[in-house]
């Protein structure tokens, strides 16, 4: 190097140096592991295809080249028993506990079929396991196309592991797709409509698919993967438009044609049928209220007990301690998803609210209700589909809390870390995990069934005890929005059937259509008694029938209304009533709903002719409303 590379920067600096000086051994090591990781990687040098290591191998072992892996600093190969020792002196300036030795060697020695996102290639793919499907997505350019478009659309760092599964799936079809088809070098050859029925054939074989029987082992991966076959589909399209390929473009939309046509009878059908079946043979044991109980208990108890050991001495064990248990705490009591909780970020959180006493909502509300509410605050979090839902804290909690955040610093979480339970990490922004810690302290609290206290379970639990209250339309819209998900996920997924209600109420009901009982029979049995613990007044109601003087009256009161089509408000209908006598019986909810009807009567005649169409539309309303009634028997 001193005659042929004098010039260069590093040459110059061991050269000022004497020959056993240390620094100039190492800059010599350095340039020496980074010429021969050039020649490992680099086949314009490597034209032979040896590899050169740093230690010679011993004969009688027979070590082949994959034993060999290279040093995420300095690019020296290693075998796999010796590049971790080799690793902690190479490397200074890593944190200690961090178990990235292998992940950092994969990332420094990777080699992909194409150009991959920094993400993809720093940060997603380094973590696999070296096996024939981790070679499989490194080798394919499509599926590493794939992969990028994954990372530009999910962003967080806490949804890598999804794209890593979407990847690894993709490769398992593929060489899958390469036993039945061998000539196949490429995912990117079977988007022809000449491989549809292979393609067909993969799939089933991939996931079990019993010809006697007609049910996949696994029917959620065969509707994942024909997901994941259409969304390749469009990005080729794209590619085949940039390159300007009309043949790629023909080929591809005509299988694409073929996919869309074929997969709903081929593949989505069976897997419907597999997954309902499954759906009715599979057990949900709820958590009973005596757990839910008795884990709340034990997390309240040891919240106290931990919030006074750290305020009187700061200790990393009981600030990790406090801050597993408040956050577990929160998950129970507010029925959130495990995700959603670990990732409460410290801005959203420090724009709680409290109740305000100068509220115009709090004039009708008792005191004791109200004084209930002072115990809360409430602030908004990020849930599913980026909707807002609203978590409650006790101001208890609320002082443990604010206790975390003082000792944060402390404790060696970055500054830049935004979660609230942020736990230290160097390169990611780390948290606790709500899922491990709820295992745990359903162990430690003494419950009956430890197993059923978990967050879907608690979710599911909240719903079915929400199905017993018979609520109205508008209460289940509340508490699905609060629960963060849609109506009709509310009540197809997270309520359970209840065999009691069923057994009680429509056993009863079978009985008398079967002649086996009384017409009056059940007037005093649980059909006419509310599920609810509390009564419902609305059942007590008497309806007031309108007098034809009301009737004029109302017509009067609000002819600007009827003849516009517009609903009054409730100040308006309160302000008739306090200036009639007639009327004053009479609640805001009854004038609004008697308009309401009004309004609706005159629609429905301007808009519907007096002919047999209109009476056949009318008996097909009667139909569906009959049939609707039906459902629920």
């Amino acid at each position: 190097m001193e005659l042929k590379h004098k010039e260069e920067e590093n040459v110059r600096k061991f050269m000022k140096l004497r020959k056993n000086d240390n620094l100039r051994k190492k800059i010599i090591a350095d340039l020496r592991s980074k010429g021969d990781f050039l020649y490992n990687t680099n086949s314009r040098y490597n034209i032979e295809k040896q590899l050169i290591v740093v230690r010679r191998p011993n004969p009688k072992k027979n070590r082949s080249a994959s034993h060999y892996k290279p040093c995420g600093n300095c690019g020296g190969m290693y075998s796999s028993t010796s590049l971790v020792h080799h690793f902690r002196t190479c490397s200074k300036n890593r944190t200690k506990g961090q178990r990235d030795i292998l992940s950092s060697s994969r990332r420094k020695g990777m080699f992909l079929a194409c150009d991959a996102s920094s993400v993809l290639r720093n940060e997603v793919l380094p973590v696999l396991r070296v096996d024939s499907i981790t070679e499989a997505i490194l080798s394919d350019p499509l599926i590493l196309l794939f992969g990028n478009r994954l990372c530009q659309k999910y962003r967080s760092t806490h949804l890598y592991k999804m794209i890593r599964s979407k990847l690894r799936c993709v490769a398992k079809f593929y060489i899958t797709l390469k036993e039945i088809v061998p000539h196949i070098t490429k995912l990117e050859q079977c988007f022809d409509p000449e491989y549809y029925d292979d393609v067909i054939k993969a799939i089933n074989v991939m996931c079990t698919l019993n010809e006697q029987t007609g049910c996949y082992k696994t029917p959620a991966t065969a509707f994942a993967i024909g997901s994941y076959l259409k969304k390749i589909s469009f990005y080729l399209v794209t590619e085949y438009i940039k390159r300007k390929d009309d043949v790629g473009q023909k080929n591809i939309k005509d299988f694409l044609h073929l996919l869309q046509e074929g997969l709903s009878h081929d593949i989505y059908k069976t897997v419907e049928e597999n997954q309902l079946e499954q759906k009715r043979k599979r057990k949900i044991d709820l958590p009973n209220s005596e757990d839910i109980h008795c884990l709340s208990d034990y997390l309240e108890k040891q919240r106290i007990i931990y919030t006074k050991k750290l305020k009187s001495t700061f200790s990393v064990q009981v600030f990790k301690e406090l801050m597993s248990i408040l956050l577990v705490s929160l998950q129970i009591f507010n029925r959130r998803r495990a995700g959603e909780m670990e990732r409460i970020k410290i801005d959203d959180f420090l724009k709680y609210e409290a109740l305000e006493e100068t509220d115009e909502m709090l004039e009708n509300i008792s005191e004791e209700e109200k004084e209930n509410g002072r115990n809360y605050v409430r602030f908004l979090i990020r849930g599913k589909l980026g909707r807002g839902v609203p978590v409650m804290i006790r101001k208890d909690n609320l002082e443990s809390i604010n206790l975390i955040l003082e000792f944060r610093e402390q404790m060696g979480v970055a500054s830049t870390n935004p979660y609230l339970f942020g736990v230290p990490g160097s390169k990611t922004y780390s948290h606790l995990s709500a899922t491990q810690l709820m295992n745990k302290y359903s162990n430690l609290c003494g419950a009956i069934k430890p197993e059923t206290l978990r967050g879907t379970k608690l979710r599911k639990h909240f719903a079915t005890k929400c199905a017993t209250m018979n609520l109205g339309n508008t209460e289940i819209k509340d508490i699905a929005d609060y629960m963060g998900h849609d109506e009709r996920i509310h009540v197809d997924h997270y309520r359970l059937p209840n065999a009691t209600k069923d057994i009680m109420r429509i056993s009863n009901i079978l009985e008398t259509a079967s002649g086996n009982k009384g017409e009056n029979f059940g007037e005093t049995s649980i059909l006419n008694v509310s599920d609810s613990r509390s009564p419902d007044s609305r059942r007590n109601s008497t309806r007031l029938s309108w007098s034809q003087e009301e009737i004029s009256l109302m017509e009067q009161k609000f002819l600007f209304h009827l003849e516009n089509f517009e609903n009054p408000s409730y100040d308006v209908c309160q302000e008739v009533i306090n200036n009639s006598h007639i009327l004053n019986h009479r609640k805001p909810e009854h004038l609004k709903a008697f308009i309401s009807n009004q309004i609706q009567k005159r629609k429905n005649k301007l808009l519907t002719p007096d002919s047999e169409k209109s009476k056949k539309g009318q008996i097909e309303k009667v139909c569906e409303v009959v049939m609707h009634i039906l459902r629920y028997f």
